[in-house]
């Protein structure tokens, strides 16, 4: 299955759903699965690809894609789990990731990055929470005195404990807020990750991973460590700074955007699965939403966002960075 999604400022996104193979036929790269006739991808707009689930990819077309800079990012087949990315290797961003690492290291510029991180995903949940006001539901004025509070305090935090204990009580706040304007058949009781159990987790899990892979790229793309965060801690597989990168957006295109298409009834019980103790979406149902999920990144200027989001974080850190290796040199 072969879903296009064009995107005016980054060329062509294209999301490729096995099991199917990639290969090069007549100087073109070309999709097939068992049960559909070769699909030929465009070269000169092609900047994206995603790949979900068993595909495989021939020597010639690994090579085509590093050759064309393809930036090309691997996901489960249900689209839950990131599994990585085929991408050229930047070598001119080596002293950027050694400012990365030192400032990782560095208690007070560590905390300073996570505070922003943490502050972006707070006002955007009382951003949306206003939204909420303004339609008639009151016990959004809750989460907005509290998350104000929070705001408030933050500025004020020594440790990153006290720094994720805000985060954390905030988004718990934020999940009540969610059970009460979600409307039947669905219902959200807490938010289960692994794995989800229903139709809401599934959703969110799903959303979550598609960000993860946007905020990865970009990481990647500027030339920035994946692994190495400030709010996430460095653990071995997690892609820290990725998942540090995306909480500010989570809200609108994870969370907010589910309980859009749920309570706008866009989909409904029939169009999800369960499969051992995992929701998941019908096969029919996950290229829709995906098409629908993409098209509101790229009307809501997701993916400029991330970018501009990304250039504090190197504007405020580079100086440091070059100039530790200036010293270096010197010496």
């Amino acid at each position: 299955m072969v879903i296009n999604y064009n995107q005016a400022t980054n060329g062509r996104t294209m999301h490729l759903v096995g099991p199917g193979k990639l290969f090069i036929k007549s100087e073109v790269l070309t999709f097939q699965r068992a049960d559909t006739a070769p699909f030929r991808l465009n070269w000169p707009t092609l900047s994206k690809l995603h790949l979900y689930g068993d595909i495989s990819l021939t020597g010639a077309a690994i090579n085509a894609l590093f050759r064309n800079r393809v930036i090309t990012v691997f996901g489960s087949s249900g689209g839950h789990q990131y599994r990585g990315h085929l991408m050229s290797l930047a070598t001119e961003t080596t002293l950027l990731r050694r400012w990365q690492h030192l400032a990782e290291s560095d208690s007070v510029m560590k905390l300073k990055i996570a505070k922003n991180f943490v502050q972006s995903k707070i006002s955007s949940e009382l951003k949306t929470a206003r939204h909420y006001q303004r339609h008639g539901i009151p016990i959004a004025s809750d989460l907005i005195t509290n998350h104000t509070i929070r705001l408030d305090r933050i500025v004020r935090v020594t440790s990153l404990g006290q720094l994720r204990g805000f985060e954390g009580a905030a988004t718990a706040e934020w999940f009540s807020l969610m059970r009460t304007i979600l409307r039947p058949p669905f219902e959200f009781r807490s938010r289960i990750r692994r794995p989800p159990p229903d139709p809401v987790n599934s959703m969110l899990s799903l959303t979550s991973t598609w960000l993860l892979q946007k905020a990865a790229t970009a990481i990647l793309d500027r030339g920035l460590e994946l692994n190495v965060g400030f709010l996430h801690e460095y653990r071995p597989g997690r892609p820290s700074l990725a998942c540090d990168l995306m909480e500010p957006l989570r809200c609108e295109f994870s969370e907010q955007w589910t309980m859009g298409l749920l309570n706008q009834s866009k989909l409904n019980l029939a169009d999800f699965q369960l499969i051992g103790h995992r929701c998941t979406m019908t096969g029919k149902t996950f290229p829709r939403v995906l098409f629908w999920w993409e098209k509101e990144w790229r009307e809501r200027e997701g993916q400029r966002r991330l970018d501009t989001s990304l250039d504090p974080l190197i504007a405020n850190s580079v100086a440091p960075g070059h100039h530790i290796a200036h010293s270096s040199q010197a010496t």
